[in-house]
Formats: structure tokens, C-alpha cells, sequence
């Protein structure tokens, strides 16, 4: 009899796992998953193996050779498509020849008798017979119906809790006589519950049911993935650990090398390592299993997880339940009490804290001193404050989440008293839209007025904001100039000024522990509408004309050329313009979130632009307004564009030169310093 081993899944439902190895090639006990499977079958008598590869073919081909080393045969067939598993198996039918063989997938673990199931197909006389067992949940499984005689008479795959007819289900072991191969067809997407078994009984052919017991798991999720090797070290299943055991006190340890342990270390349950681990002094290990290359530092406490090779954990690391990948660094006094899966090459800082089943993708760094409460997907750092200079930023969608928004609104909101109002407004930009109806729900949630500004430049908001005194907050959710898929929520006070760091920390401690502040239902916040010709807008213009001499410009018949860049600033400084009676063309009034995707481009674009309409209709000035009203280009009579600098200059030497005595005392921004 030959085997055939179906490992060409891609594993998605256990990534991160498997992101850089197939599924059958994840080490339980620190052997590869279908390496146990194999050599169950080989101590039976089974020696040539047909491997059939997909996913990432040359790990496993690397990994097992041609099988010699473990005593066995093996040959490879890697499809050049996706056929499904029976027709992925109908493309090793010359391989497989004349003789039966069983088929048996390479993500599983059982301690299943092979001989029993092959004795079962061999008494029946069966064409194929489909090795079934019992689970408390058939979900996620082909529900079978076999009679008294084991044939089987009804099928239902992956059915819901109201079709579920049976507890007995498929576990995708398979014996199978050549001649079944004739009913499937070639180089078509074909599998073996959903088309094979159905046609095989349209044509009368009868499918045998043969029930084994014992431990049987797919190994489907990274939960899946802990639970198997839980099962194991507390003895569900029948397992052979190799290599040298020595009896403690509280435990076993099984070691691929001899050791000798430091003081105070202590053994509890089982405890496997694998070769050159290095154990510190003070270490507790509980039901763990530790790969290659890992060096475990002083006082550490680590229970029922599982940490792969070359893993650097430091001093009075904490793990319970975890699962550490390839070559990851955990700092010292990090803590992960709660089923942490950590992938491969991340960087824990010292005193990091993570919360309950949280997954860090591959390739990470958490800064030290963080508190890890969500999952870390994209991105490249997860930084240990969420707060920089009264903003938080991040990639939307991704690490500014709607969830995030929520969560950061709830902890900002409480930390004023129930019936407070605060201002919300935001830029053109659809993903700014969609944070800023996410935040709002939290602000609302935590028993919180929201004044809704809609589109409008924060300056608008900001002086609003200190003019009224009933205002507590503002909040500005705008896209980043330069990087357009990252987004920035910026938080200002009762001034209009950015909270300060005593504030932001009160934010984030909320946040961290989740400590947000629920109302009932008769309290929840309400919205106030606000459209832009509202007092709020018309504050803002009667505050710059105030401040404007209006009888310079009565004086001069002053001609400008503006180019508003398709921002947020449409709807106010074209207004301001008129009512000061200056004489003006506008360019790209109106919002265009698609342009300025590349903002660099249309910046370039804008002062050629400007500055070809100065000149051609001597006009006496140009102004280029950034799409958030924080940014202006001036460019001169001449059409000359004028550096932030030379701006700067400009500005001081006018004020230097009024008619006035008065002194100024002025503010230079940090850029400005190396200027004498």
C-alpha cells in the first residue's frame, strides 16, 4: 500500500502562522506537523509516500528530501493548478499504480490505529472506504449518516447547527482502490466530499464508513494550533516523546541534548527543549515546548505555550498560553498572560503588556513600555503612546481603524462631565468622513453634546472654539499633506489650542484600560447640526476683516490671483475676499480628493500656474492656500514664488518698517532658528 499526503494548502485560517511555511510543515513538539503523520504510517509498513505540494512546495521538499533519511520513499507532484483534492490526486495516478493506497491530509494530528482502518477496508471489500469519528462540534466538518453495516447513506458538508444530523464526521482519511480514480476528471477542480462521494452514490457505488477512536484534530487556527499541543503535554493523546527524559519534583523534561539546569529553575508537567537552548536561573516552565536556539534569560515564568527557533526572551518575561514564532526578541519584563501569537522577526520592548488573544503579524516592533490591546496587522511599529504633540496619525483604515476612532472618541469624552459640547470637523477626504461618523458615535456613547462643523478648516474651528465658552472640545480629522493614506486626528481645548501632554495621558489611560464612561440611555449626547453659513463661519470672517485696514485697502485697488489647491478652504476665503472688496480670481474652488493624492504634483502645478496669471494680467499679488488652510505660498507682482524664508523676511520687514514705535515681540517658528 502506498500514501498519498495532501500538503499543498495554503493555511489561511492559521496565518500568521504560516506565513513564511506551509501548514504540514508547523512544528508540533518541534517536529513538523505531517512528519508525525508519516511515520505513523511508516511503523506500520507503509513505506512510499506521494507527496502532493502547492504552497510553498520547496520547504517541504528541502525539509524531507527523498525520504531516505527517514526510511522511507518519497516522490513529488506539484500541480500547476488548483484542482481541488481528488483532482490534485487524479494527477498521481500513475504514480500510484495498480495497488490501493490512503490518502490522508498532512495538517492533522490523531493517534488514530491505521491498521484497524486498513483491516476495515480489506473485511468490506471496499472500493473506498472513509475513515469517520465522533466531535462535540461538526460545524466545521462533513456530517456523515452510515448504517448498520457501515455503509454510508447520507452526506452534508460543513452544515449549520439546524442541518447537523449527526456528530459523525469526515476526518479526510481515506482508502481508496485504484479503479475509483476512472470516475475523476482530469485537470478539473474536483474534491472528494463535494463532487466525488455525491457521484460515486448517484452510480451506486458504495462508500464505506469506518469508525476509529481516538484523538483526531485538524489543526485549522492558531487556537486550534495551541489546543493540540495542550492535549498532548496533558496526555489526551497517545504520543511518543523522544529524546532524553528526566524526572523532576512537579514534572518531566524530554531534551533533544543533555542539560543541566541553573538554581531555582523549575519543571512543571512536561516540558520539551529542543537543541542549544540556554534555561537562566529562577525559570519557571509549565506544559511548554521550546525549539532551537532559544535563550531563555533569569526569572521568566512561561506556561502551556509553545515558542519555535532562535527566540530571545529576557529577564522576567511573563507568558501563559502563547505561541512564539521564528526569531523574535521579547524584552525584559514583558507580559502576555493570555494567548499572545507572536509571528516571526518581531521585537518586543522591555515592560510591554498585551492583553488577552491579541496576534502580532510578522515583522513587528512594539516599543517598550506599550500596552498591546488590538491586533498589530499593518504597520511597522506599534509605538508605546498614542498620543504625539496632541494628535494621533496613523494609516487609515488600518492603524486609525473606525474601531480605533471609537475607542479614542470614548476616551476622550470621558474625560469630560455628562451634557458637555464639543466641536467635530474634518476635511474634504471621504476616509476623514468616514473616522470622524466613527468617532462621533463614541463621543455620543459617553454622554457627550457634539456640535457637527462638517467640512471646514480647523483655524475656523479653533476660533470658534475659544470665542465660546460652552464648547469644552474640538476635534479635526484631516488627511496627511504629503502621504495621502495617512490620517491624523488632532485634539484642541477650551482655547483652541493642542491638549497638552497631562491631557493626552489622561486619554490614553483611558483608552489602555477601557475605562470609558457609559451613560444610560436618556443621557446619551445629542448632535447639533452646523451648515457653513452658520454664526460659526461667519465669527471667523468678521474676526480677520477686523483685523484687516480696511483703509489701505480702499486706497488701493489691490488685484490677486488665488489658487485654493481643490481643498477645504472653498467655502470661507473667497467670502473673506469679497467682503473686503479686493478684486480677485479664484482657482480650484472646490474639493478633489483624487488630485491631491499627489500633492507634490499639484503644488508644482499651482505656483507655474499662479505665477504665468500674475504676470500675464499684472495683477498685484498671488496666493497658493493649502487644501487645510494651515499652509499659503505668496508669489509676487513679478510672478517670483516666494521660499518660506524669503516670506518670513518679507513679513518682518514690513512689520519693521510701519510708521508706528510700537515693538513686536515675535514668535519664529523651530525651522527659523538657524536665521540670523
Amino acid at each position: 500500500m502506498k500514501a498519498v499526503v495532501l500538503a499543498g494548502g495554503f493555511g489561511t485560517r492559521i496565518q500568521p502562522l504560516t506565513n513564511s511555511q506551509p501548514k504540514p510543515m508547523l512544528p508540533i513538539i518541534n517536529k513538523p506537523m505531517m512528519e508525525h503523520t508519516m511515520l505513523k504510517l511508516r511503523d506500520i509498513g507503509i513505506k512510499d509516500f506521494i507527496v502532493l505540494l502547492y504552497f510553498k512546495p520547496e520547504i517541504i521538499e528541502n525539509y524531507f528530501g527523498d525520504g531516505s533519511r527517514f526510511g522511507i520513499n518519497i516522490t513529488y507532484l506539484l500541480p500547476d493548478n488548483d484542482y481541488g483534492t481528488a483532482g490534485s490526486v487524479k494527477l498521481a495516478e500513475e504514480l500510484i499504480g495498480d495497488e490501493n493506497f490512503i490518502i490522508i491530509s498532512g495538517d492533522l494530528v490523531t493517534d488514530f490505529d491505521f491498521n484497524k482502518i486498513i483491516e476495515c477496508h480489506t473485511a468490506r471489500r471496499s472500493k473506498l472506504t472513509i475513515t469517520l469519528t465522533s466531535v462535540k462540534n461538526p460545524l466545521q466538518f462533513g456530517v456523515v449518516i452510515a448504517d448498520e453495516d457501515g455503509k454510508i447513506e447520507k452526506f452534508l458538508e460543513k452544515p449549520s447547527w439546524g442541518e447537523v444530523f449527526s456528530d459523525t464526521i469526515n476526518t479526510g482519511i481515506y482508502i481508496i482502490e485504484p479503479e475509483i480514480l476512472e470516475h475523476i476528471p482530469k485537470n478539473t477542480n474536483f474534491d472528494f466530499a463535494k463532487d466525488l462521494f455525491p457521484l460515486l452514490m448517484k452510480k451506486d457505488i458504495d462508500l464505506i464508513g469506518c469508525s476509529a477512536f481516538g484523538y483526531w484534530r485538524d489543526v485549522g487556527n492558531p487556537e486550534s494550533y495551541r489546543e493540540v499541543h495542550d492535549d498532548i503535554l496533558n496526555e489526551r493523546v497517545e504520543f511518543n516523546f523522544e529524546g532524553i527524559k528526566k524526572v523532576f519534583p512537579d514534572g518531566i523534561l524530554y531534551s533533544a541534548q543533555k542539560y543541566e539546569l541553573k538554581d531555582g529553575v523549575d519543571i512543571l508537567d512536561k516540558v520539551v527543549l529542543g537543541k542549544n537552548v540556554t534555561i537562566g536561573k529562577g525559570v519557571k516552565l509549565h506544559n511548554v515546548v521550546i525549539g532551537d536556539n532559544v535563550i531563555v534569560d533569569d526569572f521568566c515564568k512561561i506556561r502551556n505555550s509553545v515558542i519555535w527557533d532562535n527566540v530571545e526572551i529576557q529577564n522576567n518575561v511573563i507568558l501563559d498560553s502563547c505561541v512564539i514564532c521564528n526569531n523574535n526578541i521579547l524584552g525584559n519584563n514583558m507580559q502576555a498572560k493570555a494567548g499572545l501569537i507572536l509571528a516571526e522577526g518581531c521585537e518586543v520592548g522591555s515592560l510591554v503588556s498585551i492583553e488577552k488573544d491579541i496576534i502580532i503579524w510578522p515583522n513587528k516592533i512594539i516599543e517598550g513600555a506599550s500596552i498591546v490591546t488590538n491586533n498589530v496587522i499593518w504597520g511597522s511599529k506599534y509605538k508605546n503612546s498614542i498620543f504625539e504633540d496632541g494628535s494621533v496619525f496613523g494609516i487609515s483604515n488600518v492603524e486609525l481603524s473606525c474601531e480605533m476612532a471609537t475607542k479614542l472618541a470614548e476616551a476622550f469624552a470621558s474625560q469630560f462631565p455628562i451634557g458637555s459640547k464639543i466641536y467635530i470637523s474634518r476635511d474634504y477626504h471621504k476616509s476623514s468622513r468616514m473616522l470622524k461618523r466613527a468617532f462621533l458615535g463614541g463621543v455620543l456613547a459617553s454622554g457627550v453634546g457634539v456640535v457637527d462643523l462638517h467640512t471646514l478648516p480647523s483655524s475656523v474651528m479653533r476660533y470658534n472654539l475659544a470665542a465660546h465658552s460652552d464648547i469644552a472640545a474640538g476635534v479635526h480629522i484631516r488627511q496627511h499633506m504629503l502621504n495621502p493614506a495617512n490620517i491624523k486626528i488632532i485634539f484642541f481645548n477650551e482655547d483652541g489650542l493642542k491638549i497638552n501632554s497631562a491631557m493626552a495621558k489622561n486619554v490614553e489611560k483611558t483608552f489602555f484600560k477601557e475605562e470609558f464612561k457609559r451613560v444610560n440611555y436618556r443621557d446619551i449626547g445629542e448632535i447639533i447640526e452646523y451648515n457653513h453659513n452658520n454664526h460659526v463661519c461667519m465669527k471667523y470672517k468678521e474676526a480677520i476683516k477686523n483685523n484687516i485696514s480696511r483703509d489701505i485697502l480702499a486706497k488701493n485697488s489691490f488685484h490677486i490671483i488665488v489658487d485654493l489647491m481643490s481643498g477645504g478652504t472653498a467655502d470661507i476665503f473667497p467670502k473673506v475676499l469679497n467682503d473686503l472688496h479686493i478684486d480677485n480670481i479664484i482657482l480650484n474652488a472646490y474639493p478633489d480628493e483624487k488630485k491631491l493624492e499627489n500633492l507634490g504634483s499639484v503644488e508644482k502645478r499651482s505656483k507655474g500656474e499662479v505665477s504665468s496669471i500674475v504676470k500675464s494680467l499684472n495683477s498685484d499679488m498671488g496666493l497658493i492656500i493649502y487644501p487645510n488652510g494651515q499652509k499659503l505660498t505668496i508669489v509676487t507682482d513679478l510672478g517670483e514664488v516666494l521660499e518660506k524664508e524669503t516670506t518670513l523676511f518679507v513679513i518682518l520687514y514690513l512689520m519693521n518698517h510701519e510708521k508706528n514705535e510700537k515693538k513686536y515681540k515675535v514668535i519664529l517658528p523651530t525651522w527659523a532658528t538657524g536665521y540670523d
